[in-house]
């Protein structure tokens, strides 16, 4: 009995010592992850819940935007615009009901330890809204703000190379032929699968499936606004897509662009699909090579999103 308490008493002293010196880190991924740009709500009370007639309580609607996401977004390219609220009934100018965000939103990001750094935080205001008629009685008025903004999306993978690679009987330190691992910062439209395949002793392919996996936003062309002020269909569901590295790639299903670039259109591939996707496919002609090795792919999607936020407010007969 006595070994044993002496044995207990040794063991907690270990894991005291070990919480004393901190914990080994835990390799993590590339990114932090997730599917959202911008993290969108209402501060509290703005809008209140209710209000009154007669121009006797002013109100302002304010939202927060929070970058969760990994892409720096200018603040020329957040715009927020207010509906739901006739301006005139509520004394504000028209123009006022579309703003811009005040300061640049920066991205989420890792510190060298892999610990999570918050993105900026930035509130976008409409101010000193103002019932001024007289109502019969208690009125709903909808209120929804809707925000576009340009953001983008860095995807990473990995390519096998070899001497030859139609050789198959040689183990080598990788696989030519097999889905490959593929890493998404944070976004709301990120590369869901990745694929590597042999062509040629000395060619590569490889294939890409882009999905629009937000929950609740919408994709357009990127600095369009996400079509402000038009009805056209033209730019919905494009993204633009750059294959960065290895930059010498002849890729299919790329729009307005060079061998490695492009816009892809998203689209549901079947009735009963419910995510928007597009594949792309891309041929690498590999460099001489004497060895085989692992090859990093990346690759930059930029697009603009648009999301909102809506509640009610009761306009009271004061």
């Amino acid at each position: 009995m006595r070994r044993v308490i002496l044995t207990l008493v040794f063991l907690s002293i270990l894991v005291g010592l070990s919480g004393c010196n901190g914990t080994t880190p835990v390799k993590g991924n590339t990114f932090v992850g997730g599917t959202k740009g911008l993290e969108i709500t209402f501060l509290q009370d703005s809008p209140p819940e209710e209000a009154f007639d007669a121009g006797q309580r002013p109100f302002d609607v304010s939202v927060q935007l929070r970058n969760v996401g990994e892409y720096d977004i200018v603040k020329e390219r957040v715009k927020a615009k207010l509906s739901g609220l006739s301006p005139s009934d509520f004394s504000v100018p028209p123009e006022e009901f579309i703003k811009i965000a005040e300061e640049d939103l920066y991205k989420t990001t890792k510190d060298p330890e892999g610990n999570k750094l918050e993105g900026t935080v930035s509130i976008i205001t409409f101010n000193n809204l103002n019932y001024v008629e007289s109502l019969s009685g208690p009125t709903v008025f909808p209120i929804r703000v809707d925000v576009c903004y340009k953001y983008g999306t860095i995807v990473e993978s990995k390519l096998c190379v070899k001497e030859n690679l139609l050789n198959t009987r040689e183990k080598a330190v990788c696989t030519v032929t097999e889905d490959k691992i593929v890493e998404n910062s944070g976004a709301p439209v990120q590369v869901t699968s990745f694929k590597e395949f042999a062509k040629a002793k000395d060619r590569i392919g490889f294939t890409f499936k882009i999905e629009h996996v937000g929950k609740e936003g919408s994709v357009y062309k990127r600095e369009t606004d996400c079509n402000a002020g038009t009805v056209s269909m033209i730019d919905e569901n494009k993204v633009w897509v750059r294959v960065e590295k290895p930059s010498e790639v002849t890729c299919s299903g790329l729009m307005g662009g060079s061998g490695n670039d492009g816009y892809v259109v998203m689209f549901k591939g079947t009735e009963s699909s419910t995510t928007l996707s597009r594949t792309v496919t891309c041929n690498y002609d590999l460099p001489p090579t004497t060895t085989a090795y692992e090859s990093l792919v990346r690759i930059n999607l930029e697009y603009d999103y648009k999301e909102f936020v809506s509640k009610e407010i009761i306009i009271k007969h004061g």
